[in-house]
């Protein structure tokens, strides 16, 4: 949700639940949380206003063991009519692609595998 003040647009925060796995139970599912359950609701803040005494918030899931499948496999990954990929079929001639490769590829073809990013720190905890 945003507000625009001064020209500028502001996110405001609509709400947040936290809870841990732990909390779920593999026979229910909904999960009811009442206003004073519900993060960042709290008498000081200017949001408050626009929540009435009785907001809740309805989750409904699905607690499961395993990872699930995806719901359809991406094109690439079922078509195997083409065995082998080669950008040969952008080109109508082999003195084209050799042209556009001297032209465009860089001295570090094919490419080298990046180095892995550094993990991201933590997130602090929040303030109390």
């Amino acid at each position: 949700h945003a507000r625009q003040q001064l020209g500028r647009v502001h996110s405001v925060p609509m709400l947040s639940v936290s809870f841990h796995t732990g909390f779920l139970s593999p026979q229910q599912h909904a999960y009811k949380f009442t206003r004073s359950e519900i993060d960042g609701i709290d008498e000081t803040s200017p949001v408050n206003d626009h929540f009435s005494n009785n907001t809740s918030v309805v989750i409904s899931l699905v607690v499961q063991n395993g990872e699930r499948r995806k719901p359809r496999s991406d094109i690439w990954e079922e078509d195997h009519s083409f065995p082998i990929r080669t950008p040969d079929l952008l080109f109508s001639t082999t003195l084209e692609r050799d042209e556009t490769i001297d032209n465009f590829v860089t001295t570090d073809y094919p490419p080298k595998e990046a180095p892995p990013r550094p993990s991201r720190p933590s997130r602090p905890a929040p303030p109390s």
